[in-house]
Protein backbone atom coordinates (compact mmCIF):
# COMPACT_ATOMS: atom_id res chain seq x y z
CA UNK A 1 0.00 0.00 0.00
CA UNK A 2 1.44 3.33 -1.01
CA UNK A 3 1.26 6.57 0.95
CA UNK A 4 -1.22 7.82 -1.68
CA UNK A 5 -3.41 4.76 -1.03
CA UNK A 6 -3.36 5.43 2.69
CA UNK A 7 -4.18 9.11 2.13
CA UNK A 8 -7.11 8.13 -0.05
CA UNK A 9 -8.45 5.78 2.60
CA UNK A 10 -8.07 8.36 5.36
CA UNK A 11 -9.73 11.05 3.20
CA UNK A 12 -12.82 8.85 3.16
CA UNK A 13 -12.96 8.87 6.97
CA UNK A 14 -14.23 12.45 7.15
CA UNK A 15 -17.94 11.63 6.95
CA UNK A 16 -19.02 14.97 8.45
CA UNK A 17 -17.02 16.91 5.85
CA UNK A 18 -15.46 19.16 8.49
CA UNK A 19 -11.86 18.24 7.58
CA UNK A 20 -11.48 16.51 10.94
CA UNK A 21 -11.79 12.87 11.90
CA UNK A 22 -13.58 12.22 15.14
CA UNK A 23 -13.25 8.94 16.99
CA UNK A 24 -16.61 7.57 15.86
CA UNK A 25 -15.76 8.35 12.20
CA UNK A 26 -12.46 6.56 12.64
CA UNK A 27 -14.10 3.50 14.19
CA UNK A 28 -16.90 3.45 11.64
CA UNK A 29 -14.48 3.61 8.75
CA UNK A 30 -12.53 0.69 10.13
CA UNK A 31 -15.55 -1.53 9.59
CA UNK A 32 -15.11 -0.86 5.87
CA UNK A 33 -11.33 -1.21 6.12
CA UNK A 34 -11.82 -4.67 7.57
CA UNK A 35 -13.42 -5.70 4.28
CA UNK A 36 -10.61 -4.13 2.26
CA UNK A 37 -7.79 -5.46 4.38
CA UNK A 38 -8.38 -9.18 4.19
CA UNK A 39 -4.79 -10.35 4.45
CA UNK A 40 -1.96 -9.66 6.88
CA UNK A 41 0.26 -8.08 4.21
CA UNK A 42 -2.22 -5.30 3.54
CA UNK A 43 -3.04 -4.90 7.21
CA UNK A 44 0.69 -4.67 7.99
CA UNK A 45 1.11 -2.03 5.28
CA UNK A 46 -1.61 0.08 6.90
CA UNK A 47 -0.09 -0.53 10.35
CA UNK A 48 3.26 0.67 9.03
CA UNK A 49 1.64 3.91 7.86
CA UNK A 50 0.81 4.59 11.51
CA UNK A 51 4.10 3.30 12.95
CA UNK A 52 5.82 6.53 11.90
CA UNK A 53 9.07 5.84 13.78
CA UNK A 54 9.27 2.19 12.71
CA UNK A 55 9.47 0.93 16.29
CA UNK A 56 6.95 -1.88 15.83
CA UNK A 57 4.55 -0.07 18.15
CA UNK A 58 2.15 2.79 17.49
CA UNK A 59 2.22 5.53 20.10
CA UNK A 60 0.12 8.68 20.51
CA UNK A 61 2.65 10.78 18.60
CA UNK A 62 2.59 8.27 15.71
CA UNK A 63 -1.19 8.51 15.41
CA UNK A 64 -1.11 12.30 15.49
CA UNK A 65 1.75 12.52 12.96
CA UNK A 66 0.39 9.95 10.53
CA UNK A 67 -3.07 11.50 10.43
CA UNK A 68 -1.50 14.96 10.18
CA UNK A 69 0.55 13.91 7.15
CA UNK A 70 -2.67 12.62 5.63
CA UNK A 71 -4.29 16.00 6.25
CA UNK A 72 -6.57 14.81 9.05
CA UNK A 73 -7.06 15.97 12.60
CA UNK A 74 -8.07 13.90 15.62
CA UNK A 75 -8.39 15.17 19.17
CA UNK A 76 -5.90 14.28 21.85
CA UNK A 77 -8.74 12.68 23.82
CA UNK A 78 -9.70 10.45 20.89
CA UNK A 79 -6.07 9.36 20.54
CA UNK A 80 -5.88 8.73 24.29
CA UNK A 81 -9.07 6.63 24.13
CA UNK A 82 -7.62 4.58 21.27
CA UNK A 83 -4.36 4.04 23.15
CA UNK A 84 -6.14 3.04 26.36
CA UNK A 85 -8.25 0.49 24.55
CA UNK A 86 -5.67 -1.03 22.18
CA UNK A 87 -2.29 -0.13 23.67
CA UNK A 88 -0.16 -2.43 25.76
CA UNK A 89 -0.75 -2.18 29.51
CA UNK A 90 2.87 -1.11 30.04
CA UNK A 91 2.24 2.01 27.93
CA UNK A 92 4.61 0.94 25.16
CA UNK A 93 2.08 1.46 22.38
CA UNK A 94 -0.18 -0.50 20.06
CA UNK A 95 1.34 -3.68 18.66
CA UNK A 96 0.31 -5.20 15.33
CA UNK A 97 -1.97 -7.85 16.87
CA UNK A 98 -3.91 -5.18 18.79
CA UNK A 99 -4.15 -3.06 15.64
CA UNK A 100 -5.74 -6.03 13.85
CA UNK A 101 -8.16 -6.37 16.75
CA UNK A 102 -9.01 -2.68 16.40
CA UNK A 103 -9.78 -3.13 12.70
CA UNK A 104 -11.95 -6.17 13.40
CA UNK A 105 -13.89 -4.50 16.20
CA UNK A 106 -14.32 -1.33 14.13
Amino acid sequence: MTNADAKSIVKELDFAGNKKINYSEFLSACINLNEILKDDDRTKALYNQFDVNGTGRINEEDVEKSLGVMGRDISKQEIKDFMERYGETDGSGVIFENFKLFLKEG
